[in-house]
């Protein structure tokens, strides 16, 4: 019986070392040299999730860009949507002291990705995005140095859906 305990002990032991023995290897490297953040990018991103947030702004660190993004509070919560006019005022408050800005459609006019994906703007919605994006725009045109890129994310719809919204006598035409 003595056997058969002191052998996965022996074997954990092991296993314990090799890994410590491991880090050690690794903590030798070659450092990486850090960066001089030279230039100021004011992202408003799809959503929180590390893909559409915190990779933007490592990405933007290593290319030498300090990327500041809206506070958490204004942005999504899982199937929370963010403050729409909370974010419309940060941005705004942030844009002069940037030399890019990234603005999510979706962010600024439903919340984040999923408020886009569960609910439709209404037209009223939709016009004072517009208004809020002329004024942008006329502090960006004083501004000379700022760039402002817009996007927005475009539906997949899948074949089976597509399909049975077609009608006509060659509707596989349309098949991607």
């Amino acid at each position: 019986m003595k056997k058969i305990m002191i052998l996965p002990l022996l074997l954990c032991l092991f296993w314990g070392l090799w890994h410590a023995g491991l880090s050690q290897n690794n903590a030798t490297g070659t450092p990486v040299p850090s960066r001089q953040l030279n230039k100021n990018i004011l992202l408003v991103p799809l959503d929180g999730r590390p893909p559409c947030k915190q990779f933007v702004i490592d990405s933007g660190a290593i290319a030498g860009f300090n990327v500041t993004t809206p506070p958490s509070e204004l942005q999504d919560y899982y199937s929370a949507p963010g403050d729409t006019a909370g974010m419309r005022k940060w941005l705004q408050e942030n844009t002069p002291n940037n030399q890019a800005v990234f603005i999510s459609i979706d962010q600024l006019l439903y919340g984040g990705l999923l408020a886009a994906r569960e609910k439709e703007a209404t037209p009223t919605q939709q016009e004072d995005l517009v208004n809020f994006l002329r004024q942008l725009h006329a502090v960006v045109e004083q501004a000379l140095h700022i760039e402002v890129v817009q996007f927005r994310e475009s539906m997949v719809v899948t074949r089976t859906e597509f399909c049975c919204q077609l009608s006509g006598p060659f509707p596989q035409a349309f098949l991607f």
